[in-house]
């Protein structure tokens, strides 16, 4: 009897043990696996057989206005521009689609048969260029010419690629001192009353006949009071074209190999002849 107690009690502690045992088997088959550490790649710097790619870093200001190239810039832009041109026989850009607003001062307003037009100087440079409205510069545009002053449109280029337009004024230039003392002494040539010879000058002649100039120009003779389309046809078209600014007035000088031919409003008003 004492032995197959001891059997009972053996059997039940085994059975206790078994159970006690696949309890914990299964608790751990249930508990998650750690994670395993993720070990970054360390890298030596850019792959050398992948084409380099700068960095663009973002600017966080907001777009900034475009500022322009260089003067020189400008002008060789412009020189290759009038090549271009003359190879595709087409009209060259103006000299001051090179300017900047800021660039030139205002030095004489004057009226013309094509309306009012004005003289500007470029600083830069030292030039003086007469303009019209609709005239068109390196940042804007004449739009109009009053009395006194000029009356500008500015275009400011964003970065972002828009655009701002504002109105400018440019009011005509003060005259220094040293000016206003040369401006007033300045006095004119007494008007001639006949032509002279060779080296002499013609000025303020009275207005010839449409027959006097028709005989003029057979003749290859110029006269006071001619057009310039009757000077081409008395002295031909082989001349360099300069213009001088007189009182404020635009003057126009036609320099021929036998002499010089000045026109105001575009009638002769001064003859110069060379020697020879």
């Amino acid at each position: 009897m004492n032995h197959k107690n001891a059997i009972r009690n053996l059997a039940g502690v085994a059975v206790i043990l078994c159970a006690t045992g696949l309890t914990a088997l299964t608790t751990m088959a249930q508990e998650p696996a750690p994670a395993k550490k993720v070990v970054a790649e360390k890298t030596t710097g850019r792959d050398p057989f992948k084409k380099y790619v700068p960095v663009v870093k973002l600017s966080k200001s907001g777009p900034q206005k475009l500022e322009p190239p260089s003067i020189q810039v400008r002008i060789d832009r412009y020189r290759a521009q009038k090549m271009a041109a003359a190879s595709a026989h087409v009209a060259p850009p103006k000299p001051t689609s090179v300017l900047l607003l800021n660039e030139m001062q205002v030095i004489g307003i004057f009226r013309t048969p094509r309306g009012f037009a004005a003289m500007v100087e470029a600083t830069p440079i030292k030039l003086s260029y007469v303009i019209y409205p609709g005239e068109s510069f390196f940042d804007g545009q004449l739009v109009a010419i009053e009395e006194a002053r000029l009356v500008f449109r500015r275009d400011v280029v964003w970065t972002d690629g828009h655009r701002e337009k504002s109105v400018e004024i440019k009011p005509l230039r003060v005259l220094s001192p040293v000016d206003t003392m040369v401006k007033a002494s300045y006095t004119d040539v007494p008007p001639a009353v006949s032509e002279k010879k060779s080296g002499d000058s013609v000025q303020e002649s009275n207005q010839p006949t449409r027959e006097q100039i028709d005989v003029a120009i057979r003749q290859s003779k110029v006269l006071i009071g001619m057009d310039m389309k009757d000077v081409s046809r008395a002295w031909g078209g082989r001349y360099t074209n300069d213009i001088l600014i007189d009182n404020d007035q635009e003057i126009q000088l036609w320099r021929y190999s036998r002499g010089e031919v000045y026109f105001r409003n575009g009638v002769v008003y001064k003859i110069i002849l060379l020697q020879g």
